[in-house]
């Protein structure tokens, strides 16, 4: 049984602590330097919304036809879906500020191809996740391949939100919408 309070979040967030040492001493740490910027909200809301509810349906579609698991009717009380929201967001603006608000960019720059930084940087987030999916969601096979190619999907998709919108706010959305809906599958 998969237990949602347990997972596991200190790697992603030791590496966003190491991420804002490195900017203290080599870049102006400022919210600018981690794509940290509202510019045009509008923007922001739609393509985070939009896009997290198609990750949504992915999530669904995984989670059902392909691992076929069941909705989780305790995730209904108040307190689970508070603590859904919460880790659902800390989530989401941990990685999105290591994945798309710092490693993108600059491997966009370095390579001067959206394509070639936004499918590296989806791999990165890939395999950063693999240790979720075999020792604590225990998954083996095709449900493996399955929610390894869902952290592909999530990634790449959060990397063309960011690359149209250049904040990664819009990212944070949509990561968040995601993480919250795998919540109805998780007991």
């Amino acid at each position: 049984i998969k237990n949602y309070s347990r997972r596991p979040r200190g790697c992603t967030s030791l590496l966003t602590m190491g991420l804002l040492l490195y900017l203290k001493g080599n870049e102006t740490l400022n919210f600018k330097a981690l794509s940290l910027v509202i510019e045009d909200r509008r923007k922001i809301i739609v393509w985070g919304g939009l896009f997290g509810l198609f990750l949504i349906t992915e999530s669904i579609m995984t989670s059902v036809f392909i691992r076929h698991d069941q909705i989780n009717l305790a995730f209904f009380s108040f307190s689970q879906i508070t603590q859904a929201f919460f880790t659902s967001a800390g989530t989401a603006t941990s990685e999105e500020l290591l994945y798309r608000g710092f490693l993108l960019p600059r491997f966009m720059l370095a390579w001067r191809s959206e394509i070639r930084a936004n499918t590296f940087v989806s791999l990165l987030f890939s395999i950063a996740h693999l240790g979720m999916g075999v020792f604590i969601l225990k998954l083996t096979g095709i449900e493996l391949i399955a929610y390894i190619w869902s952290m592909f999907v999530l990634g790449f998709t959060d990397g063309f939100i960011y690359q149209r919108t250049r904040s990664v706010v819009a990212p944070m959305i949509s990561h968040m919408l995601w993480n919250f809906s795998n919540g109805f599958f998780i007991s």
